[in-house]
């Protein structure tokens, strides 16, 4: 029975930092589940997994972003959940997940210790 790759990372094609990390596990011949936000939004159940992978949903929320700058987000209330799982623009990028741990954002040093013992193979699976 053949598993699929340990390694998720979620992110968009145009983030200069997701390409960082695209390139990063390519160079390392690391096998990966490319999860494009722009395409398919994480559900309910996959944003809590990574919510707690990474120390609660408000690590995830990107407040340096245009969608969140652009929509006022820093001067409104908001049910922090409901709005990342309606906009995942609001999603911090890129995140790397091998379950049960994730690490945000292109961090070459913390990406190593989460990668150590994923099998290798010869190209990225979509």
């Amino acid at each position: 029975m053949t598993q699929g790759p340990a390694l998720q990372l979620y992110g968009r094609k145009k983030c200069r930092e997701t390409q960082k990390g695209q390139r990063w596990l390519q160079e390392r011949r690391l096998a990966f589940h490319f999860l494009d936000l722009d395409v398919k939004a994480p559900g309910p159940a996959e944003l809590d997994s990574l919510g707690r992978a990474v120390g609660g949903l408000e690590a995830l929320l990107d407040t340096q972003s245009d969608y969140y700058r652009k929509h006022g987000y820093a001067h409104l209330e908001f049910d922090l959940r409901a709005e990342l799982l309606e906009h995942p623009q609001l999603l911090r990028t890129p995140v790397l997940r091998r379950s049960p741990q994730a690490v945000l954002g292109f961090e070459p040093d913390s990406w190593s210790s989460l990668t150590t013992g994923s099998a290798s193979a010869g190209s990225e699976k979509r």
